[in-house]
């Protein structure tokens, strides 16, 4: 163990939070089986929110304030949606507060459209919200494909796309 580089074994720790065939390991069990590997737990570490909690797996996107990754959440075992301030924003008073902010207003909207806001950290260091992690492809997506559709493509099959965009 101690010959393994670090982002290896940071990798099987990420590859054993997959869907349906993953164990979701703890990082204990990482502390007892690399108890010498300073380098291994901060990387591991670096992953966790709330003493373990939530597990940061994959970035899902970035924006001008903050990031968004899947992570999931040991304590009712299912996945969701992780939003932190991005670094810089952190250490600005007023730009944390607009992240809080967001966070507040984002949990009292109720539509499909909209992700559900689980919980709101805000009193932490680097604060975060959780949400429900949303399948499907993004509405950009959608907007993207709708104005940049193959020659092929039937204006029946564009009016339904316009459709659903202006559905959800």
């Amino acid at each position: 163990p101690d010959t393994l580089p670090a982002d290896l074994i940071e990798d099987e720790f990420l590859a054993r939070h997959v869907p349906k065939y993953g164990d979701t390991p703890s990082i204990d069990e990482y502390r007892r089986r690399f108890p010498t590997r300073d380098e291994v737990m901060q990387l591991i570490e670096r992953r966790h929110l709330e003493n373990g909690r939530y597990v940061k797996l994959r970035e899902l996107g970035r924006g001008a304030m903050g990031e968004v990754f899947e992570a999931y959440d040991h304590h009712l075992c299912r996945f969701v949606a992780i939003k932190q301030p991005k670094p810089g924003v952190a250490d600005v008073a007023e730009l944390l507060h607009r992240f809080a902010e967001e966070a507040r207003i984002t949990a009292g909207l109720e539509h499909s459209a909209i992700v559900t806001v689980h919980e709101n950290y805000d009193g932490h260091a680097m604060p975060f919200y959780v949400m429900r992690l949303a399948a499907g492809v993004p509405l950009t997506g959608q907007i993207r494909d709708f104005h940049y559709p193959p020659l092929d493509r039937p204006r029946s099959e564009q009016r339904l796309l316009e459709d659903r965009i202006l559905q959800t």
